[in-house]
């Protein structure tokens, strides 16, 4: 299966990566690179998608996105989480990468960025009114296997 991931901007990605770092060492649940999921379950092969990417990146700005800490839910890909509110820039950018991607749309888009994999205890949510503003500068084509451990960036690109 392949995903389309909005990804960090390079100063973000760090900060990110650290935090996701710390938080498997824990417990050692998996470690993954930070990333927002746009589409899932895309089933064209990578060779017809990337032109395709190529191209509407080619027509994208960089992004910059609110984001309120920390969700949870019982979920294993949504265990801890930043939660983006609905609406505005990633709907309409999601909208586009629907139609460009002939994507249907199976599940409720929830724009997140998570923390956290695993079937843990439910956190407590702390400062769920602060906005923490993260910059999106990059699209990448990711292998989706079963576990994290065996995800593959197909491509990346830089709008």
């Amino acid at each position: 299966m392949l995903s389309l991931w909005l990804i960090p901007n390079h100063q973000a990605y760090r900060q990110l990566a650290q935090h996701i770092k710390g938080l498997s060492s824990l417990d050692d649940s998996p470690r993954f690179c930070p990333h927002l999921t746009l589409l899932s379950g895309l089933l064209e092969p990578a060779e017809q998608l990337t032109p395709k990417l190529a191209d509407w990146a080619e027509k994208l700005m960089p992004i910059s996105l609110d984001f309120h800490p920390c969700g949870e839910l019982e979920a294993y890909y949504r265990c801890l989480f930043l939660n983006k509110q609905g609406g505005g820039k990633i709907e309409q950018l999601r909208t586009e990468a629907e139609a460009r991607f002939e994507h249907l749309q199976l599940h409720p888009f929830v724009p997140q960025l998570s923390f956290l994999y695993g079937a843990l205890p439910i956190f407590n949510e702390e400062n769920k009114d602060q906005a923490i503003p993260l910059d999106f500068d990059r699209l990448q084509l990711v292998h989706t296997a079963p576990r994290p451990n065996e995800w593959e960036i197909l491509t990346e690109i830089k709008f």
